[in-house]
């Protein structure tokens, strides 16, 4: 391409965006209402998002500092067993070969209370 040809081009794209823009001044200028109101509405969406993504990192923040109150001395128990969904019939077929566990023992008791021991020192 030669220097005249790269000047008209950027003289037709000056002048294509020259009347973009001066159209859209005028549809804007006649239909204000309805810019006022999609302006209003894209404000509004923004806001909206914005707060809502406020709350959630504020609603993490809490969680993780009541996390932190309750320290590092946590018992977690978990079933032998995980529960399944199914229909009721396969559950009562079932029901004869589930296994459970007494729960808690005294030795557990004994064994939590010397890691306890062990840590305070």
């Amino acid at each position: 391409m030669s220097v005249r040809d790269l000047a008209r081009a950027r003289a037709e794209l000056t002048a294509h965006v020259l009347f973009s823009l001066r159209t859209a001044i005028e549809a804007v200028g006649h239909n204000t209402l309805r810019a006022s109101l999609t302006s209003l509405g894209i404000l509004f969406g923004v806001a909206s998002v914005i707060a809502m993504l406020a709350i959630g990192k504020g609603a993490e923040q809490e969680i993780l500092e009541q996390m932190k109150l309750l320290g590092s001395n946590n018992v977690i128990v978990t079933p032998i067993l995980e529960q399944k969904e199914g229909k009721a019939a396969e559950e009562k077929d079932e029901k004869a070969s589930k296994r459970f566990t007494p729960g808690l023992t005294a030795l557990d008791a004994r064994s939590g209370q010397r890691a306890k021991g062990k840590r305070q020192r």
